[in-house]
């Protein structure tokens, strides 16, 4: 007798034993980066260590395509990431700190080698017309800074004689005094 009811299949062996599976893959499995099918259907994908399939998948029967890759380590993977692009900025801002510290000293640096060179010029300078004082034996610095300038004028008039004489047609005539032969 039949009471009108359409019975259910039972299920095979295997389906039993794949559905089995699909239970204790998602009681101690983890969540990894979903597969195809899983992220298809937004639904979380969770696989255990020595399978390779997850447990949508192993219930299904069919392949997966999960990676296994844990969804935590994406985060641990991202967050080291940033945490190392930090570092990298922290780096190159060190460095432009250090660059623009290292031109500064530069500039320190050759203004104080330039102050030097025109130290040691006028050294050199005082020192020459101390000796010339000296030589012409001369009292002070007056006497000597009026015999170099009547030197100079003296020179300038002769200059402009001869140049005077070569403009009016005098050919060779040649100052020896410039030339320190006269």
């Amino acid at each position: 007798m039949s009471s009108g009811r359409v019975e259910k299949r039972k299920l095979s062996d295997s389906s039993e034993k794949r559905k089995t599976l699909a239970r204790v893959i998602e009681d101690h499995g983890r969540e990894v980066m979903p597969c195809s099918w899983c992220f298809d259907h937004s639904l979380p994908c969770q696989m255990m260590e020595g399978t390779k399939r997850c447990a949508e998948c192993t219930r299904r029967g069919r392949s997966c395509d999960g990676t296994g890759v844990p969804v935590g380590s994406l985060s641990r993977v991202s967050a080291e990431w940033k945490r190392l692009k930090r570092q990298e900025e922290v780096g190159e801002e060190t460095i432009e700190s250090i660059f623009e510290r290292q031109r500064a000293l530069q500039k320190e640096f050759d203004e104080a080698s330039a102050r030097l060179s025109r130290i040691r010029k006028q050294k050199r300078n005082a020192h020459e017309r101390l000796q010339k004082m000296v030589a012409r034996g001369l009292q002070n610095l007056d006497e000597l800074e009026e015999m170099e300038r009547k030197e100079s004028e003296a020179a300038a008039q002769e200059s402009s004689a001869v140049l005077e004489v070569q403009a009016n047609g005098g050919f060779d005539v040649i100052d020896w005094s410039t030339v320190g032969l006269g």
